[in-house]
């Protein structure tokens, strides 16, 4: 695409359950659009903040991709040699200092990289090119396609802007030029950045000159039954159990509550537990981990129902059967769910009950 080299093959490189979700929706889309002519992509699954090998057996007894890669991604901090350049020495220097930290960065993750991606130029699908991928394939000049890491994430946290204060203009400069790396479509070698909606973005004031619209909703829509269920049997293995508790009919409410990987442990806990005191009383409570989220709910709330948390929660839409009353979250992104009759963001306000001051300014409220 970008420069003539790709095979035409597509391959995705995800470091989250939700990303791997989006990725099928995108093929999906192309099944149907392509039909008889489609092939197949493939997909890395990253283990640098999740263990996405869980879901490798079920991707692969799906077929639903071609070939499934598993990528052991380092960050810098595991590199001693590169810990030098992270020292704050002014301005000048520190801008020297990342411009090298970047080129060797580039490099240490030439031996962990699972596959050739250089074949794969300009058809490659990545999410959270802030992380050490965005680093090598921008190092190595190799184009790829940058994803919105969460649904609308951009809206409350421009990644880029945060990382990047003072000198703003100046760094997304270098960036263009690979004298420097930056997410979020800022760097040379990525093509566009998709997100679900222009609209939530002040792009005039951020710069998103590369910035694509791609509605993730859209892609919602077009799937069928059988994509559905396809989804279902990459992530879940314990869909009877969510709907045998469907099934209660004593009457009481049925609440679920989305945890988010905030604040410390037992900040977590306190806020949660506080959370089901205060709205879940006399209702049936279930629990839906977030992936990053290690907190032992089952063992901390005898009184509600916790369910696997290796799993977006989007695909609770395909599970027939499953509604809830109530579902309550802190920042999580509910606007496009409907699988409850009223769905809760409690927001920032609530969230700094618990977090240390100032902890997430960068957040908007939503």
């Amino acid at each position: 695409m970008a420069n003539g080299k790709s095979n035409g093959k597509r391959i995705y490189i995800c470091h989250t359950f939700y990303h791997v979700y989006v990725s099928i929706l995108k093929e999906c889309h192309l099944q149907h659009v392509q039909k008889d002519a489609y092939c197949r992509a493939d997909i890395i699954l990253s283990t640098v903040y999740l263990d996405l090998t869980l879901i490798r057996d079920r991707l692969q007894k799906t077929e639903f991709f071609d070939h499934i890669y598993i990528y052991h991604e380092k960050p810098f901090e595991v590199f001693p040699h590169l810990m030098k350049y992270k020292e704050d020495h002014g301005i000048l220097r520190n801008m020297v200092q990342r411009m090298i930290f970047c080129k060797k960065f580039s490099k240490t993750q030439e031996d962990l990289i699972p596959v050739d991606l250089k074949p794969y130029d300009g058809n490659i699908w990545v999410y959270c090119d802030s992380d050490p991928i965005g680093y090598y394939l921008n190092g190595h000049h190799i184009h790829y396609h940058a994803v919105e890491d969460g649904l609308d994430c951009l809206r409350y946290a421009d990644g880029a802007r945060y990382d990047n204060q003072g000198a703003f203009g100046l760094k997304q400069w270098m960036a263009s030029h690979n004298l420097i790396f930056m997410q979020d479509g800022h760097s040379k070698y990525c093509i566009d950045m998709e997100v679900n909606n222009l609209a939530v973005l002040d792009i005039q004031a951020h710069k998103y000159v590369k910035y694509v619209e791609v509605c993730r909703q859209s892609l919602v829509d077009e799937l069928t039954r059988a994509d559905k269920d396809v989804i279902l049997n990459c992530f879940i293995g314990n869909i009877e159990r969510i709907r045998d508790v469907m099934k209660d009919t004593s009457g009481r409410k049925r609440v679920l509550i989305l945890t988010e990987h905030l604040c410390t442990e037992e900040q977590r806990y306190r806020m949660f537990r506080d959370l089901m005191d205060e709205y879940c009383v006399g209702c049936t409570v279930m629990i839906k981990p977030h992936p990053k989220d290690d907190l032992d709910y089952a063992a901390r709330f005898a009184d509600a129902i916790v369910m696997d948390r290796h799993f977006p929660m989007e695909i609770m839409e395909y599970i027939e059967g499953i509604h809830f009353d109530t579902v309550y979250a802190i920042l999580t992104n509910l606007r496009d769910s409907h699988f409850a009759d009223q769905m809760v963001n409690l927001g920032t306000e609530y969230l700094n009950r618990y977090a240390e001051p100032g902890q997430y300014d960068f957040v908007q409220n939503i």
